[in-house]
């Protein structure tokens, strides 16, 4: 396990940067349901291209968070590739190097599984069966299957 040893002793603001390192670590923790809300309004208004956009913000925020921590606070979480290619590896890193509490990987870890599961536990199959059922009807009602039917 990492953590804070003699070579990186804490900074004299450690303070002042945990607390705005915190606002960044737990906006993360909490940003599959963020993206949920916010994915499901932007795709009403048929804006494929800021949705992608949508799924770098918690990249961002781990880079600003170990940006921030490497310049101002003079510690080094980890490696800058964790927060780049996968930032719930830095979440982890990064409360072991603090010796916080690891209770913002674990609500991420939660509300990314809730986000994964949920379409499946609640109503993945009904949705399966009417976008069927409505493409079916489609299909017969263009060779005019449908009109015979009813």
């Amino acid at each position: 396990m990492e953590s804070i040893n003699t070579q990186q002793t804490l900074p004299n603001n450690y303070e002042k940067l945990l607390k705005i390192s915190r606002i960044f670590v737990w906006i993360i923790a909490i940003y599959p349901l963020i993206y949920a809300l916010l994915f499901s309004f932007v795709m009403k208004n048929s804006n494929t291209a800021f949705a992608h956009i949508l799924m770098f913000f918690p990249t961002a925020l781990a880079l600003t968070d170990h940006q921030i921590w490497k310049k101002e606070g003079n510690l080094k979480i980890c490696n800058i590739l964790w927060p780049l290619l996968f930032y719930p590896v830095y979440l982890w890193k990064r409360v072991n190097v603090l010796s916080e509490n690891k209770i913002t990987f674990w609500v991420w870890l939660a509300t990314a599984t809730y986000m994964i599961a949920s379409p499946l536990i609640f109503g993945g199959q009904s949705v399966l069966e009417s976008s069927a059922c409505e493409l079916t009807t489609q299909i017969l009602k263009q060779n005019g299957v449908y009109s015979q039917i009813s």
